[in-house]
């Protein structure tokens, strides 16, 4: 009876730990998860809610420097399942989905940690771990940036580490199914984020290395299970290659180029120790060394100042990560911060653990020297180790993205802490005889963690970063998490371009923000097409007049919003709405949005211009002189020569009422000019170009200098007019679908190194612009090559990996251990 009573409550306090814990995870989005605000999910615009975007994304968007977005992932995701959902509920869902799978993930983690480690106390010590990992200043960074990937690569690694420490300490066989898994664990963290992979192999080295203390059988145990994992990551290191490619082609044009890319980041010395300020050694074990702080790690003490005054706060840190308001609070706040990495180190005073700790430790020192960058005393360290990989021709290209950036290696030392800071505990409780101690100690652990990180239950994580827009300091007052209530002639606008699938662009300065968001202007489009990217406002005379400008991006509305804490400049706003020659389709005091109606990324003409060159300048200057005649749309220009085509010459010897013909020349040159009447250019001055019209009844011989630019006025320009396609793009089959006039000639502004039309039409190649020719007779049906096989590689990984999330989490943790165990096996396990 007594025993039963004692596993029946234990069984109900497991219950209420895990439920308990839980809810904890879910403190830092309470604010919104309670509200009926929208979530400024970063680059996914909240009110996009179109039916069009589920047709748009994978069930994982991958970007090959960073790696998989889940932010947008399981979002997109969500509109497969609910293309009629609330954004708003949507929202909700998808912080729930997050925040709920990195607790389960973390939690069952844990439990292998206390297995493989024969820790006790497992109640408490296992509650104690989820409560340190949460309130580490590092994830408090991680959850406030989004880096949601970077989080579950974090769990993947320590994971690998746990089941290779875990072979050697119970003395197992090397078992297949142990290697798949580990593989499988490191495979997920590369894709989460390319970097993990070097990573983990710098990590591996001196890990490897500290088990010689072990003896010679578990070296080398140690070194034929590392080895086997990684060679069931190779699949995935070919699937990453593949993906890094293929986006790779869309702005290259042969494969070798691609193939022999290195790191998109470029690796110096300088920008390595332009990167270094905050990354010393006290910010490094203080977990707050980031550059971009997403999270202004601050005092609770800021709470006693008004919050309009936290801009005039001081700050410490290059990118002001650190809001110190320099009273005593704040110098024992700071000093608090060092718990974390104090009681990992604790660890190693657990002799009968040491030999097993002491590989990590090593690890981890490693790894510190790497991350503090240029501040390490031999200043090159950090250099050799970045720059080397970087340009090898497949980890410099696929692995390699986005180094020269050291303090982003901290993100690993979260793994190394998940693992050390419940073997630090346990040696803490078992050090003490008194009960009264065994309670006192993780409560005083627990205090301490939650004074140093006080924003993790403010609900909403604030003060955000710096903006660069507010007064003082710019740090955001506003949590990341706070729900946005934005003006409502905002949300119409947005609601209106929700309901249409061309491309858009939101106009703003650098850092420009807004009273009620940090939210930051993008051009979004799908994958396997041209990518989101940031842009600044183009000079206002010009946003019209650019050749091209609108047709390389594919934007065909903008939208401009002045609901900003610094207004935009008035006469910026006036110049757009009265001298872009862009029509306003709203029109308010806060809000503007104007189309422009000729923009698409695929546009046909009933003749084109023909060169073959490679001078884009030359031909960028004939467009440009050519624009106003041609209803300001730009001029298709085809690589092949055919029979409604004009050809564009340069330097030739006679000047011919069939062809353009452009001149370069800086010495004075006599050239022949046949019988015709042409329109000239001379754009010796740029800003000075002068037309004239020149009629010749008889060829005459002509000085010329400088440039100059004949164009027979006998063209006919309105055949050289472009007009603007609608087109259908399937995203499962890569396939654009375009209806046009016959024998007509098509451009796109996707930048891809290839294509396949069905038949009836001719695929022309490229032209100067690296921008895709066709000649149409019809229906021409685009497809991107290699489309299908990259959408079949995408979706068999996430398939892969939501599967086993599903059977490890769902089904074989909570199902049959939460459940089963709890409410049908007796547990031995003591508390």
């Amino acid at each position: 009876m007594g025993i039963s009573s004692k596993v029946d409550k234990f069984k109900v306090l497991t219950l209420f730990e895990f439920l308990g814990l839980w809810v904890f995870a879910l403190i830092p989005i309470y604010v919104y998860l309670l509200s009926n605000g929208y979530f400024n999910n970063g680059l996914i615009p909240p009110f996009f809610s179109g039916p069009q975007l589920r047709y748009l994304f994978f069930p994982s968007v991958y970007v090959p420097e960073i790696g998989v977005y889940i932010n947008q992932a399981v979002e997109y995701l969500f509109l497969l399942v609910f293309p009629t959902f609330n954004i708003i509920i949507l929202d909700k869902l998808f912080l729930l989905v997050i925040f709920s799978s990195v607790y389960f993930l973390l939690y069952f983690l844990l439990d292998l940690v206390l297995d493989t480690f024969d820790i006790s106390h497992r109640l408490l010590i296992k509650a104690i771990g989820v409560i340190a990992f949460f309130l580490n200043p590092l994830y408090l960074e991680l959850i406030t940036a989004q880096y949601y990937n970077v989080i579950f690569a974090v769990l993947a690694i320590a994971y690998f580490f746990v089941k290779i420490i875990n072979i050697n300490i119970k003395n197992k066989k090397i078992n297949k199914y142990d290697i798949i898994k580990m593989g499988l664990a490191i495979s997920f963290s590369a894709i989460m984020d390319p970097r993990f992979y070097i990573w983990l192999i710098y990590l591996l080295v001196p890990f490897i290395l500290g088990t010689l203390a072990l003896g010679r059988r578990k070296f080398l145990k140690t070194v034929v299970t590392s080895l086997l994992s990684l060679l069931v990551t190779l699949p995935f290191v070919a699937f990453e290659y593949f993906i890094y490619i293929y986006p790779s082609l869309l702005v290259v044009t042969s494969v070798s180029k691609a193939i022999s890319a290195p790191a998109f980041r470029p690796d110096t010395f300088s920008t390595i120790a332009f990167f270094s300020p905050d990354a010393t050694f006290l910010f490094i074990f203080d977990f707050i060394s980031e550059w971009w702080t997403a999270i202004a790690y601050s005092p609770p003490s800021i709470l006693f100042y008004p919050r309009t005054k936290w801009w005039y706060l001081p700050t410490i840190g290059r990118e002001d990560n650190v809001l110190f308001p320099n009273d005593p609070i704040s110098y024992i706040w700071f000093a608090s911060l060092s718990i974390f990495f104090i009681l990992m180190l604790i660890s190693l005073f657990d002799k009968d653990r040491k030999q097993y700790i002491s590989p990590l430790v090593a690890s981890l020192l490693f790894l510190i020297a790497i991350e503090v960058g240029t501040n390490f005393p031999d200043t090159k360290f950090t250099y050799y180790l970045e720059v080397a990989p970087s340009h090898l021709p497949i980890i410099g290209g696929v692995f390699a993205t986005t180094f020269a950036i050291p303090f982003y290696a901290e993100w690993l030392n979260l793994s190394i802490y998940l693992i050390l800071i419940p073997i630090s505990v346990n040696y803490l409780l078992n050090k003490v005889k008194r009960i009264r101690f065994k309670i006192i100690i993780p409560l005083i652990i627990v205090i301490l963690f939650s004074f140093a990180s006080w924003q993790y239950f403010n609900g909403t994580l604030y003060p955000s970063q710096d903006t660069g827009s507010f007064p003082g300091n710019s740090v955001s007052l506003q949590g990341y998490y706070a729900p946005l209530y934005p003006p409502p002639q905002w949300v119409h606008v947005m609601n209106i371009m929700s309901t249409n699938n061309a491309g858009r662009v939101y106009v703003g300065e650098i850092g420009f923000s807004e009273k009620w968001t940090n939210y930051q202007f993008i051009l979004n489009s799908p994958p396997l097409m041209p990518g989101w990217a940031t842009i600044s406002p183009p000079p206002v005379q010009n946003i019209s007049q650019t050749p091209l400008s609108y047709d390389i991006a594919g934007i065909r509305y903008l939208f401009i919003d002045n609901t900003s804490y610094i207004p935009l400049n008035s006469y910026f706003i006036y110049s757009y709405l009265h001298y872009s020659g862009l029509i306003p389709v709203v029109n308010s005091s806060d809000v503007y949005l104007l189309e422009q109606p000729n923009a698409s990324i695929f546009r046909y003409s009933y003749n084109a211009l023909f060169y073959n060159g490679t001078d884009e300048n030359l031909v960028f200057d004939v467009l440009y002189n050519l624009y106003p005649l041609l209803n300001y749309t730009p001029a298709i220009v085809s690589p092949v020569k055919m029979q409604n085509t004009i050809p564009i010459v340069l330097n030739p010897e006679s000047v011919l009422s069939s062809q353009i013909s452009v001149y370069n020349v800086t010495n004075v040159t006599e050239i022949n000019i046949h019988e015709g009447k042409y329109i000239v250019f001379n754009d010796t001055d740029i800003s000075h170009i002068s037309k004239y019209i020149l009629n010749v009844s008889n060829a005459l011989v002509m000085k010329v200098t400088g440039i100059l630019v004949f164009v027979p006025f006998t063209i006919n320009f309105s055949s050289l007019v472009s007009f603007p396609l609608n087109y259908v793009f399937t995203q499962f089959t890569t396939e654009f679908s375009l209806h046009t006039p016959k024998n007509v000639f098509v451009s796109s502004s996707l930048p891809l190194p290839s294509a396949e039309v069905n038949s009836g039409n001719l695929y022309l190649g490229h032209n100067v612009f690296v921008q895709l020719i066709f000649y149409s007779n019809g229906i021409l049906l685009l497809h991107l090559k290699y489309g299908e096989l990259a959408n079949l590689l995408l979706i068999s990984v996430d398939l892969l990996f939501y599967g086993i999330f599903a059977y490890i989490i769902i089904y074989k943790r909570m199902l049959k251990a939460v459940v089963i165990t709890l409410l049908k096996r007796p547990l031995k396990k003591n508390i």
